[in-house]
């Protein structure tokens, strides 16, 4: 149960809402990150994925890709 404080109106301190104390600074979306065949399948190994050498290859060019449009 939550326990209530009754406060006199002259205690309380209001202010105007403002939408930029709501948004981050900066923006966090994309990492520069550089994409290699050896951390894909790092990566593949550690979510125990199967894969050959041609699906490592296509991720990758389709990774970059994106990584390039953002």
């Amino acid at each position: 149960m939550k326990s209530v404080k009754v406060v006199s109106l002259n205690k309380v301190k209001s202010r105007p809402f403002r939408l930029e104390d709501f948004i981050e600074k900066e923006h966090n979306i994309c990492v520069n990150v550089t994409i290699s065949k050896k951390r894909l399948k790092k990566i593949a190994t550690d979510l125990g994925l199967e894969y050959t050498n041609e699906q490592i290859e296509f991720t990758k060019k389709v990774m970059m890709a994106y990584k390039e449009r953002l």
